[in-house]
């Protein structure tokens, strides 16, 4: 049976475009070199959500596998600007869940104010959640959990502020496809 854990791992990036900032924070979180497939927020019954540190990502994957995935990602190359990314989730006492992603960037707020920002939208959106569902969002035996990453840009760097629940993943196989050493993928004609 496979593992039914959705690992959720923060991390920040810089580089000199926000792309390459994305990808140091992709690289950082250590989910780089996948092919991300993103995913909306809604959690099957029985599967668990656990906060990660970037070192302890636990799920197998290679070069170029499907990575299923919710993110929520802040880039910018503006100098001095606070970005924020979070995600959110609330299990329903049925077992079942829902994720929330949510970004800011700021210009004249500190960190600790950008992070708080997203964690009071994250909490506002989970909760609209619930009660578009016939739900109480004060309800007992809900269970609300989340992980945010904060940076700031400096020194000519843009920055990007990563978070991403990792659902799993997958190699890529298809039917008539042959993989050639060091000649990329080929396809099988048939008459």
């Amino acid at each position: 049976m496979p593992d039914r854990t959705i690992q959720v791992v923060s991390s920040i990036g810089s580089g000199r475009t926000p792309i390459s900032a994305f990808d140091q924070a992709l690289t950082a979180a250590g989910v780089h070199n996948t092919n991300l497939i993103r995913l909306s927020s809604v959690v099957p019954a029985g599967w668990a959500v656990t906060p990660v540190a970037p070192d302890a990502v636990s799920f197998p994957f290679t070069w170029g596998d499907r990575l299923y995935v919710v993110q929520s990602e802040a880039r910018s190359d503006q100098a001095g600007e606070v970005i924020g990314a979070g995600i959110g989730w609330v299990f329903l006492d049925a077992g079942h869940g829902l994720m929330v992603e949510h970004h800011m960037h700021s210009m004249d707020r500190k960190p600790a104010a950008v992070d708080k920002a997203v964690i009071r939208d994250i909490r506002y959106s989970l909760e609209d959640l619930v009660r578009n569902r016939g739900g109480d969002p004060g309800a007992k035996g809900l269970v609300y959990g989340h992980l945010t990453a904060v940076a700031t840009v400096t020194g000519g760097q843009s920055a990007c502020a990563l978070v991403t629940a990792i659902y799993g993943a997958e190699p890529w196989e298809f039917e008539g496809l042959d993989q050639q050493p060091n000649t990329g993928m080929t396809q099988k004609l048939s008459a």
